[in-house]
């Protein structure tokens, strides 16, 4: 798979991301999380048009970008049928619905392509490649603590803890979920960055760039 298309892939996950956040912020009422919801959509379209920017200058080739242009747009509408599902069917959190609606679809689409089996890299940046793996797993035991909060709350079987547990442990938790999913994110965007300079300024990171 070329760099080209991979940019292509991400431009296509970022706009999975914007519709997931625009929906939030249609059906949401609470006004702070309206606030945050907008500033993330902004953020989202800005990464969007860097990403489109960085495609042209990669492919350096207008006619070939608009002829692909019809199939990126065919792609994106077959994407557009995801659907964020409810997470639990008793605490209503659109956003956090959206997120891991994002975060199962990543997985099973996405996650596999910074393998090695799809780019062979370098040893640092082999290492360093490997930690999103270890990262994305700490991510996925997060939420496991996220799912054991909500049913202490609202299973039947814990009703003698939640007597005596803190209730507040669930929004810190969700808050710690949010943060470290964001710093993942950001943190593999940059990783993929520097591979894709790497890789436009001829440099030996990657080890099968054809």
């Amino acid at each position: 798979m070329s760099a080209i298309d991979k940019i292509k892939k991400d431009i296509m996950n970022n706009k999975i991301v914007l519709q997931q956040l625009e929906g939030v912020l249609k059906t949401t009422a609470d006004e702070i999380q309206k606030k945050r919801v907008a500033k993330e959509i902004k953020e989202v379209k800005k990464k969007i048009k860097e990403m489109e920017v960085l495609l042209n200058d990669i492919s350096g080739d207008v006619s070939r970008k608009e002829d692909s242009e019809d199939k990126r747009y065919d792609s994106y509408r077959l994407l557009t049928n995801i659907q964020i599902e409810r997470y639990n069917k008793n605490h209503n959190d659109r956003e956090i619905d959206a997120l891991i609606s994002y975060l199962n679809f990543f997985e099973m689409n996405y996650l596999s392509i910074i393998s090695e089996y799809y780019i062979k890299l370098d040893f640092n940046h082999s290492l360093k490649r490997d930690s999103y793996y270890a990262r994305y797993l700490e991510i996925k035991k997060i939420l496991k603590e996220y799912d054991y909060e909500l049913d202490i709350l609202y299973n039947d079987e814990y009703n003698r803890i939640a007597l005596h547990h803190d209730k507040s442990l669930l929004y810190k938790i969700r808050h710690r979920f949010m943060l470290e999913v964001n710093n993942y994110f950001r943190d593999l965007r940059s990783f993929i960055q520097t591979l894709l300079n790497d890789y436009r300024a001829g440099g030996n990171i990657i080890l099968n760039s054809d």
